[in-house]
């Protein structure tokens, strides 16, 4: 048949598929068209798709971008987490990435518009303040 026996695609919550059922399933998943998965799976179009009718396979191909996205959403909360860990690093240079990575994340890092970085931003901002405050001359 198919040398198809990757399982870690499958969605989380699959129905109880036999062999054939998962490797129909499987082929849907990693393939961009129908006729890739048919190929894969060494059937004819019409087969493939007889095969998603008995297994009743619509339901489980429809939740899994939503899985994808969710398991996404988990991976960059770890990834946030992992960066900001490497701030406290002993390494300067992998301080300052990390620092600099976080920076330009939350949109105080360099201004790729206008080469400015955050820095000449404050500056010019701790110099529009000045004005608006009145010094008494000693």
């Amino acid at each position: 048949m198919s040398n198809i026996k990757n399982n870690d695609i499958l969605p989380k919550t699959t129905p109880d598929l036999d062999k054939v059922g998962k490797e129909t399933l499987i082929a849907l998943l990693s393939s961009n068209t129908k006729d890739q998965a048919a190929e894969l799976l060494g059937i004819t179009r019409k087969a493939l798709y007889l095969r998603q009718q008995k297994y009743d396979l619509a339901p489980y191909l429809a939740s899994v971008p939503q899985q994808a996205l969710q398991a996404l959403q988990m991976g960059s909360v770890k990834a946030a987490n992992n960066v900001v860990t490497l701030v406290g690093n002993r390494d300067l240079g992998i301080s300052l990435q990390a620092s600099k990575d976080i920076l330009d994340r939350v949109g105080l890092g360099r201004n790729e518009n206008t080469g400015n970085n955050f820095q000449v931003n404050i500056l010019n901002n701790i110099e529009k303040d000045k004005t608006s405050y009145k010094f008494d001359s000693p």
